[in-house]
Order: C-alpha cells, then sequence, then structure tokens
C-alpha cells in the first residue's frame, strides 16, 4: 500500500512539472527576442540587415532617421514604395539638405518625407526603422561613417508593446503636420510632382513651397 501511494504521489509531481512546462512553452511564444550587432566590426552586416528588412516588408516601412546617405537603402526603399507598401520617412531638417543626403532622390520618385527639427527645437535624432512588426533601432545613422569608422550599435526587436510604442511615436510626428496618405500606386500618383517635402519651422509652421526649398 505505501509503495502504491508513493509511486501516486510520483506521479502527481511529474504531471504537475509537465504542466508547469507546457504553459511555460506557451508564453515562451510571447517573450521580447533582441539581438544586437555593433559597427564597425559587423557594419556590413548592420548594412545587410537593414536592407534585408526593408526588402522583406510587406505592410510598412516607416524610419525615423538623423543622416541617411546610404545608397542600398534609398534603392530598397524605392522598389518597396513602388510596390505599394507603405512607406513614410522622417529626416532631421539639418542632416536633410547635406550634399550627400539621399532626400532628392526619395523625392523624385514621391516617397513620402517628413523634414523638421526636434520637437523643442533641438535635432530629430532618433534612429529607427519599423519593418512590418520588428523593430531596428540604436545609435547606427544610415551613412558610410557609420557602417565603416564609427562605434555605434543596432537593435533587432520583436516585441508586441515595444511595436506599439514606437508606431505611437512615429503617429505623434507624422500626423501632426501631415494627413494619411494614400499609398495605392495609381496614374495620377504617377505624375505627381516629385517634391511632397514639408519643412518645419522651430515653432512648428509648416512651410511647402515649390522653388523655395529650404528655410
Amino acid at each position: 500500500m505505501k509503495k502504491y501511494l508513493k509511486r501516486l504521489f510520483v506521479i502527481s509531481i511529474l504531471g504537475i512539472c509537465l504542466s508547469s512546462m507546457i504553459v511555460s512553452l506557451g508564453n515562451c511564444q510571447e517573450l521580447t527576442k533582441i539581438e544586437v550587432l555593433f559597427s564597425p566590426e559587423q557594419g556590413e552586416k548592420i548594412l545587410q540587415t537593414l536592407e534585408s528588412a526593408i526588402q522583406n516588408a510587406e505592410k510598412r516601412v516607416y524610419i525615423l532617421i538623423y543622416s541617411f546617405t546610404l545608397d542600398e537603402l534609398t534603392e530598397a526603399i524605392i522598389d518597396k514604395w513602388e510596390e505599394g507598401v507603405d512607406v513614410r520617412i522622417i529626416i532631421d531638417k539639418s542632416q536633410a539638405s547635406s550634399k550627400w543626403a539621399v532626400t532628392e532622390q526619395l523625392e523624385q520618385v514621391g516617397v513620402p518625407l517628413l523634414i523638421m527639427t526636434g520637437s523643442k527645437g533641438g535635432y530629430m535624432h532618433l534612429k529607427v526603422l519599423i519593418a512590418d512588426d520588428t523593430i531596428l533601432t540604436g545609435s547606427y545613422n544610415y551613412s558610410n561613417n557609420a557602417t565603416y569608422r564609427s562605434d555605434e550599435n543596432l537593435l533587432i526587436i520583436t516585441d508586441k508593446e515595444i511595436l506599439e510604442a514606437h508606431l505611437a511615436k512615429f503617429s505623434q510626428l507624422w500626423e501632426k503636420e501631415l494627413p494619411v496618405v494614400s499609398l495605392e500606386i495609381t496614374e495620377a500618383k504617377q505624375r505627381a510632382p516629385p517634391d511632397i517635402t514639408v519643412y518645419i519651422t522651430d515653432t512648428g509652421k509648416k512651410y511647402h513651397s515649390l522653388g523655395c526649398r529650404y528655410l
């Protein structure tokens, strides 16, 4: 009788442990997934990771960036835009007018751009790519310096709450000054003027005038 009760007790404990393991495995699907890369030693991998994230996006490509001079990413963005993916880019004003910036290339094909200063008159210093449900963010600017010379990092994050927080921040900056852009590729859009950039003064006023590109 004692042996029987002992066996029954062991079986019960094993059953409880197995149930706990199943619950834990189920919860693992909701855990945050983070990968980190560093330049310059992993600069090429960072560039390839960003390019692949853009190329594989099916729903959205939202970018907040301080400095943007990389042709590889520009080409990937233009391809996505021409496929009809929701593409929107916010660039800091101080860097957008650089002779190395890719702003003009993006404007020429109609990619929606918002060029602005920071919310309180400083820099728009975020470096974020939202590709579908993945966030790629860190100190890394989209430039050769960041890729091959500077010590930078890039975090690749898959997490629902972090995604929602970044989408909220992007919408806060974008919708404050711009209406929601229709991204359906139509004949009318292809005929639209290339310069759709909105410039923003330090006081928050919009400035958009053909022939007067800079404040």
